[in-house]
């Protein structure tokens, strides 16, 4: 436990579990709810400052089907990778070179 050696993590440590406490207290006395509210604020500095536009899920799909969609490739057929690599069995057959015999001076 030589974290807690140092001052400065055992501070941390104690700021950390009076959060936690004050988060357990809240939660007795109201229940769980999720704290988006308090986190909006943060969010709205954060675009502000990016100048990005925030967007949920279904805005984001009517662009995208507005915008055509994802492109699909045609990936070729089995009888077509065949042929290629039939060609490329023979463009490197026909580029062999013959290795040399004998001894270099």
């Amino acid at each position: 436990m030589a974290y807690f050696d140092s001052p400065k993590n055992r501070a941390l440590w104690k700021k950390e579990l009076e959060s936690l406490r004050a988060e357990r207290e809240r939660r007795a006395a109201n229940g769980f709810k999720p704290v988006e509210e308090e986190k909006k604020p943060e969010v709205e500095k954060t675009v502000a400052r990016t100048g990005s536009k925030l967007i949920n899920l279904e805005q984001l799909e009517a662009i995208e089907r507005e915008a055509g969609g994802i492109k699909r490739v045609r990936r070729p057929e089995a009888k077509e990778r065949a042929k290629a690599r039939q060609a490329r069995r023979e463009l490197e057959k026909g580029q062999k070179v013959p290795e040399k015999s004998g001894k270099q001076l």
